[in-house]
């Protein structure tokens, strides 16, 4: 049962990835920027910055799959690596031919391709040119890991909040209350907590194989929620006191998303592998968190039209906010219907 639940629990966190890779480039990420009422401001910040740990959470469950299997590099490059070129090739190729009809243009093959190349077709297959990066560094991560101790991984994440956080707390600091303009040297980098990718493969790995989320103390849920919380609300804090003295922009909207991807992963599991779901639930995820990787591939190209029918929407006054999560949840579905119906045609799909 615990396998089963281990699993599902996984394919969970796909599916609330996914919803919040769409919330990310919908209308709805971007009200914290608007005219509003303070409280409204600081709840629409709040669903931002909580929708910044989607690609994490990608990550993380990467690396708790894939770090610990043993595979040739031959079966590396064609069952990973293949997969993610062909899926990045037609969904990118699909959204140009797209374009270029709707735009009444003509299509150019070698536009496509320097397109292509220099991931400029979409911004949000940006995931997709990092992942594969790091599926060609995975023999090396699998070595990194066989070898690194409990205490490896926390150095690495104590590493990870004086690089992301705490050095630009004091930048920023530093410029408010002594009007001295601090800049890191851009050739002092720490690699494996400052590249995003890595950290969260070996941060995936680590909560999934390492800890055992049952023999976690009181004091450590305590610890856990008080960090979840923490970070949310100083960034939160730095995000609305920046933005009322210099208008609101995405500086420190991932602040601390490490922290909160990391304690909703443990958060999920727990819920999961402690509680247990009802095993028709179970199904539903795992039918579910199957379409999610063709969800992401198919939500930018059928963005327009299906935001044409869910923008019907305001014309009755409803919330923005609520119509966006409305439009998250409409996208999964055509966008996983689609998936499915894709997945039964031979040749596609293994793509998506």
């Amino acid at each position: 049962m615990k396998g089963k639940n281990k699993k599902v629990y996984l394919e969970f966190l796909r599916i609330i990835a996914a919803f919040l890779v769409i919330f990310n480039h919908n209308i709805g990420f971007h009200l914290y920027k608007t005219n509003c009422h303070a409280i409204m401001r600081l709840f629409y910040i709040f669903c931002s910055v909580v929708s910044k740990i989607s690609v994490p959470l990608f990550f993380m469950i990467s690396g708790s799959l894939l770090l610990d299997k043993e595979e040739s590099l031959k079966t590396l490059y064609k069952k990973r690596i293949g997969k993610i070129l062909l899926a990045l090739l037609f969904a990118s190729f699909a959204i140009y031919l797209y374009n270029v009809i709707d735009k009444n243009q003509s299509f150019i093959i070698s536009e496509f391709i320097q397109k292509m190349i220099s991931g400029n077709i979409t911004v949000e297959y940006w995931y997709l040119y990092a992942y594969l990066g790091v599926l060609i560094m995975l023999p090396f991560l699998k070595c990194l890991v066989r070898s690194m101790k409990n205490m490896d991984y926390k150095y690495l994440f104590i590493l990870r909040i004086v690089m992301k956080s705490l050095i630009p707390i004091v930048i920023y600091l530093s410029g408010i209350l002594f009007d001295i303009k601090l800049s890191l040297s851009p050739n002092f980098n720490i690699a494996f907590a400052t590249v995003s990718c890595i950290f969260y493969m070996l941060m995936g790995y680590y909560i999934d194989k390492k800890i055992d989320i049952e023999k976690l103390t009181k004091n450590q849920w305590i610890q856990l929620i008080g960090a979840f919380i923490g970070a949310t609300f100083i960034t939160i804090g730095f995000i609305y006191y920046d933005g009322m003295k210099n208008g609101f922009n995405q500086n420190f909207i991932q602040l601390f998303d490490y922290v909160i991807a990391i304690s909703t992963f443990i958060f999920v599991k727990y819920i999961f592998v402690h509680r247990g779901v009802n095993s028709k639930i179970q199904a539903v995820i795992i039918f579910v968190g199957n379409l999610t990787f063709g969800i992401y591939l198919l939500e930018p190209l059928f963005r327009v039209p299906i935001s044409k029918v869910v923008n019907i929407l305001y014309q009755i006054n409803m919330p923005v906010l609520v119509v966006s999560f409305i439009y998250c949840v409409v996208a999964m579905m055509i966008c996983g219907l689609i998936t499915y119906i894709l997945k039964h045609i031979p040749g596609i799909r293994k793509i998506v």
